[in-house]
Formats: structure tokens, sequence, C-alpha cells
């Protein structure tokens, strides 16, 4: 082998010295944490349904790595409609609102693979 330490620590081993961002650093939320929860009680039930078929133990089934879910966006806004659409539903039998309440999310699931969190 000729790699210098540097490069051995920060390629070869990554996992000795990170310094880097991690999923589980992010902020959590009640929903989040709900999800989260929610996709380890599935591949602990999908798991045991799979060494029952095989007839083989449980610790045989592969585990995946670590998962993460975090909430990254959460944003609430108004979406206004095209003047056309106002102004073809605006009388009495329709009652087409001025604006319509908008919720975006965005949710991310991250797994650990090989000492990285990988979207």
């Amino acid at each position: 082998r000729f790699l210098d330490r540097w490069c051995e620590d920060h390629f070869i081993n990554p996992n000795q010295n990170t310094k880097g961002f991690r999923a589980a650093d992010l902020p959590r939320t009640q929903y989040s944490d709900y999800m989260e929860e929610r996709i380890n009680c599935r591949i602990k039930e999908e798991r045991l349904k799979k060494a029952r078929e095989d007839g083989v133990a449980l610790c045989d089934i592969p585990m995946p790595g670590d998962l993460t879910v975090r909430v990254i966006l959460n944003k609430e806004s108004e979406v206004f409609p095209r003047p056309n659409l106002e102004r073809l539903y605006k009388e009495s039998p329709y009652n087409y609102p001025r604006s319509f309440p908008h919720r975006v999310k965005c949710v991310l699931l991250f797994q650990k693979i090989d000492g990285v969190d990988v979207l």
C-alpha cells in the first residue's frame, strides 16, 4: 500500500473522525418520530414474516442500516387562482374563494450505509 496517513484516515477509514453533518443531528418533530417508529416496526414485522416463510432464524435475515426520518421543510402559504378561473366561477352557485391554503412538507428518509447517511 502506498497511501499516506491523511488519505487513509479520510478515504479508507472515514468513520473514525467524521465531523460532517449527520441526519440524526437535524431537528426532530413529532411527525418524524412517528414515521420513524412506524417504519422500524414494519421492518421488524417483515423480517419476522420472511424468517417464518423461509424457515430460518430471525438473526439470519439481514437488518437494514439505521433509518432516520426528518421533516426538512414545513411551509404554509396561500395559492391564488388564475384570473380566468376566478372570472368564470366567482358568481353565486360556485362561491369560488379568492385563495386556497396550501401546505408543503418535505420528509426525507436517510439510511446509514457504511457509516454514511444516504438519502
